[in-house]
């Protein structure tokens, strides 16, 4: 059953406002409270509902007739996973030019997108990227502003991974985008391209490193990255390299240590 709000809308656009409404909160949320930031847009009625879907999905939990998000969800996780690994490139594999840590990020950033919009496609027109470190933040702005209005509605989720994104796709100029965006942005593959027994060995130990854990799935990027890390800099791909990704501690069982980094 869908449920309807008073203006028509389906519930899954009342569930995200919900979610990014808890997310923001500091404190766990009485009924009366979320029913008044938001607003009176929903009946009293439809709210419960709604709030009792999120509940027995485990996206939420109450607590003394008060809801909160679950610690722990994932776009805590993974937005720090994902930004961990691309903030250190540089330092996993040394003298990689601009265009080469464009190529690694975008890589891991398509195959991460590939079952959702992906947000290349919707600036990559006239061989001009309109995300680029040359723009002018009104117009850079204007163009994310765009991008979020032609989504079907907030997911808090998908939302933040957007906006690393975009931070990431900020740093470098629109003709490496370009270039780069070109080479990536069809089918990447998650299945490790090279058969030579060491490289095997290595993704294996990292095939786990990076991943998307949902409350239904995971769905892991190590092996995505070693390819990428062998599309540019074969040699790159070394115990050494295993060794970095490993220090930043980004595998579950140091997730309890790391804070979110601020986007």
């Amino acid at each position: 059953m869908v449920l309807i709000d008073r203006r028509g809308r389906p519930s899954n656009y009342n569930e995200n406002t919900i979610l990014c409404l808890l997310t923001n909160s500091k404190n766990p949320m009485g009924f009366n409270q979320i029913h008044r930031e938001l607003g009176g847009k929903l009946s009293k009625t439809t709210l419960i509902s709604i709030l009792r879907s999120l509940v027995s999905e485990k996206q939420i939990r109450k607590i003394k007739s008060k809801y909160q998000i679950r610690i722990g969800q994932d776009f805590v996780k993974n937005i720090e996973n994902i930004n961990r690994i691309i903030n250190n490139l540089n330092e996993i594999i040394p003298d990689l030019n601009e265009e080469e840590e464009a190529y690694i990020g975008l890589y891991i950033w398509t195959i991460i997108f590939q079952e959702q919009t992906h947000p290349g496609l919707q600036f990559w027109t006239s061989n001009f990227i309109e995300i680029s470190n040359k723009l002018p933040n009104s117009k850079y702005n204007k163009g994310i502003d765009r991008f979020f209005q032609s989504l079907n509605g907030p997911n808090i989720f998908l939302d933040n991974l957007y906006k690393l994104f975009f931070k990431f796709c900020r740093q470098f100029d629109a003709k490496t985008l370009d270039k780069v965006m070109l080479d990536v942005i069809s089918n990447r593959s998650q299945i490790l391209n090279s058969k030579n027994e060491k490289h095997v060995k290595l993704s294996k130990m990292l095939h786990k490193e990076i991943f998307i854990q949902r409350s239904d799935y995971e769905m892991y990027y190590g092996t995505a990255l070693c390819n990428a890390i062998l599309d540019v800099k074969q040699k790159a791909l070394t115990e050494n390299t295993v060794r970095k990704i490993k220090e930043l501690k980004i595998s579950k069982d140091s997730f309890d240590k790391i804070k979110m980094i601020e986007l």
